[in-house]
């Protein structure tokens, strides 16, 4: 029998079941094989000569690489020399092989950069800052954390409070510039009791052109003054005429506690008997000022529970200086201030914020 009709003979007698899978026989030489595992695998195929020629021995791929790192380090120290930079200074950059990172540390770059530059300006602007001082002493005690606070008032960049060394210079300038004009004050005061000068004429001097006074600004400026104006009432505080020793000192003691001078209770006597005596000389006057002021927050805070009426204590207290200092030195009450309150933002926002 022929193998096409044997084949026939089998396809039409065998009727294989739809879950079997037949394999088709291995004939060698007539005989059939039972198929095998390695029988039923795909034979692999092997690369083609095109495709094997695409495979570069690993030295070769090496020294490209080395070539190129080569030619980008020359470039970049072309470029540094032609930009006034070290040779060296864009080498780590140029070997970066990742387009990712080359980025992320452009933009770091970048951004430590625009920070300096933001730091660079804002320490020219304080450089140049020709600060506006009140004529509060209580401003000369608190001048670093009021602006600090009120940027806006002095003109202060935004970036200068978020650079320590930045605000380290305005912590110096602004000691220099308050150190000055708090010279400048205690020596106009000076001339002022020694020339018996009106109040008016003192308020103008102290205030030059760019204060706006107001009755106010008198009654403080009669609290400085009213607390040495009296020769008799010396020893109440630290006088505003220097005196020395034969040496030059100027900071002899020549004063008593700062509770002397309004330390007196509704009876008549001292309140503050227990306190620790100390003495004041002439270059503690505006200490002496502030240790008063501070007093007579705590006596009116004593006295009274609402704000409001503590404000209205001190108020009065202020009221009572400038009516001795009017009795005293008579003749500018017809030149009194007309406003009630100032206009200029940076003296409004230094009335709301401080005590006087």
């Amino acid at each position: 029998m022929s193998y096409l009709a044997r084949f026939r003979r089998q396809t039409t007698t065998t009727q294989p079941s739809p879950s079997v899978t037949l394999l088709s026989p291995t004939f060698h030489g007539g005989a059939a094989t039972t198929p095998t595992r390695r029988n039923q695998l795909p034979p692999s195929s092997p690369l083609s000569p095109r495709q094997g020629s695409l495979i570069r021995p690993r030295t070769n791929s090496l020294e490209t690489e080395q070539q190129e790192v080569k030619r980008l380090k020359t470039y970049a120290a072309e470029v540094c020399r032609s930009k006034g930079l070290p040779e060296n200074s864009l080498e780590e950059f140029a070997t970066i092989n990742d387009i990712k990172l080359m980025m992320i540390k452009l933009m770091a770059e970048l951004s430590c950069f625009h920070r300096k530059v933001q730091a660079a300006e804002a320490a020219k602007v304080l450089e140049s800052l020709d600060f506006e001082v009140t004529l509060t002493p209580s401003l000369v005690s608190q001048p670093y954390d009021f602006s600090k606070k009120n940027p806006s008032v002095f003109k202060i960049p935004v970036e200068a409070l978020q650079d320590s060394d930045a605000m380290d210079r305005l912590d110096v300038l602004m000691k220099k510039i308050l150190t000055a004009q708090r010279g400048n004050m205690k020596q106009k005061l000076i001339a002022s009791i020694e020339k018996c000068s009106d109040l008016s004429t003192l308020a103008r001097s102290l205030a030059g052109n760019c204060t706006e006074l107001t009755m106010a600004h008198w009654a403080r400026i009669a609290f400085m003054k009213t607390t040495n104006a009296q020769p008799e009432e010396a020893s109440t505080g630290p006088s505003l005429q220097p005196q020395t020793d034969e040496g030059g000192d100027n900071n002899i003691p020549i004063g008593t506690t700062a509770s002397a001078s309004h330390g007196l209770g509704e009876d008549g006597e001292d309140d503050n008997d227990n306190e620790e005596e100390r003495t004041w000389s002439f270059s503690q006057y505006w200490e002496y000022l502030d240790k008063v002021l501070d007093e007579l927050k705590e006596e009116a805070r004593q006295k009274h529970v609402f704000p409001q009426a503590r404000a209205d204590y001190i108020k009065q207290f202020f009221t009572e200086c400038l009516q001795q200092d009017l009795q005293i030195f008579p003749g500018g009450g017809s030149l009194a201030p007309s406003l009630d309150s100032v206009t200029v933002g940076w003296q409004r926002a230094i009335h709301e914020k401080l005590m006087w």
